[in-house]
């Protein structure tokens, strides 16, 4: 078994449930190992205090079984889990809030400058955020990539970022239920220099896969402190 191969069996054997709103999936598998009977495809990367989520599951048929996919299908799942520019790594059960964000304390939070606007791009999307010390407040923001607009057929439900600063739990932000194309973003107030603040924000939506149709859902979860 190589390194690559190893990574991606501790993505499934590490993964029983996302974030917040999401049922335990069942049959967790990366496109290009999917053996029959599996429905949920998973890819996660984490860099610089932030790790982005996009979990698939598939309907399950009439019988309850899960679909027969054909190669072009396979091919599209291949494509939309593909192995990020950053590690991939065992991405944690999410039942409860913070759940990801928390996988990143061990090597402590990232450090998010006043006035800076770091932001990232992968497979999902790009996430984005900003220490505004004048303002004393954390602005963030998520676009979903373009590949990943492809498979979404209706509306984004986002429950709305929840938050943590100094390990005290915060207001969360306003949920939206908005189109595919919408600029998710929002901001944490007060913020200020030398808090520690957690936050983790979940999207879902129907996808559909060739002609296959399901469920999708981004988890971003971040772990930063604030510095000017």
């Amino acid at each position: 078994m190589n390194d690559h191969t190893r990574k991606k069996s501790a993505l499934l054997a590490g993964l029983t449930a996302l974030a917040l709103l999401v049922s335990p999936l069942t049959g967790t598998a990366l496109a290009g190992e999917a053996p029959a009977g599996q429905r949920a495809f998973v890819a996660s990367s984490e860099e610089d205090g932030t790790r982005v989520t996009l979990s698939i599951t598939l309907d399950a048929g009439p019988d309850g079984a899960a679909p027969e996919l054909t190669e072009e299908e396979l091919a599209q799942l291949d494509e939309l889990t593909a192995e990020p520019t950053a590690a991939l790594e065992a991405a944690p059960a999410a039942a409860e809030p913070f759940a990801a964000a928390a996988a990143g304390k061990a090597k402590g939070p990232a450090t998010l400058r006043c006035g800076k606007n770091p932001s990232r791009k992968d497979g999902n999307g790009t996430p984005s955020a900003r220490f505004n010390c004048r303002a004393s407040t954390i602005d963030r923001g998520h676009k979903i990539s373009a590949k990943v607009k492809s498979i979404i057929t209706g509306k984004v439900h986002e429950t709305g970022a929840r938050w943590r600063r100094n390990g005290k739990s915060m207001p969360k932000n306003a949920p939206h239920t908005v189109g595919k194309n919408y600029h998710f973003h929002g901001s944490f107030k007060p913020v200020e220099h030398g808090d520690k603040v957690q936050f983790q924000d979940f999207m879902k939506f129907r996808v559909k896969i060739g002609g296959k149709t399901g469920n999708g859902t981004i988890t971003w979860a971040s772990n930063v402190k604030a510095e000017k």
